[in-house]
């Protein structure tokens, strides 16, 4: 007999049986993003509200950290060496709904790591 898995548990086993690193940053409430938005203004109330809420042992792994280390943490605190460009790539992701880059990302212990990301905007 096979069990049945909850949403949540199917996540949890693809985070954690995954050699690639996942995540999921969240708002505490949801914005708007539109023609008519201030972008700018929505840009800056997530670099500094949205926070990650999961991550897998892959995505600590590459950040050189544990994962209590990443959890709470913000894009401001990931993006600090290079605000301007990660914002671009948030307004990017914003206006598609997803976003690809290539770049070299900025472990939490300072050196750079080339990385390949791929991003998705739930509203």
């Amino acid at each position: 007999m096979t069990a049945s898995l909850s949403p949540d548990n199917l996540r949890e086993l693809f985070f954690a049986q995954s050699i690639d690193g996942f995540f999921v940053m969240m708002l505490d409430e949801p914005i708007e993003w539109n023609d008519s938005s201030d972008k700018d203004a929505l840009l800056e109330q997530v670099f500094q509200r949205q926070r990650m809420t999961i991550a897998n042992e892959a995505y600590a792994r590459q950040y050189r950290v544990s994962l209590a280390e990443l959890i709470g943490k913000t894009p401001a605190d990931f993006f600090a060496h290079d605000i301007a460009r990660a914002k671009a790539g948030w307004r990017a992701m914003f206006d598609a709904g997803h976003g690809h880059t290539e770049t070299d990302e900025r472990p939490m212990a300072g050196a750079p790591v080339p990385i390949q990301v791929y991003y998705i905007s739930v509203c």
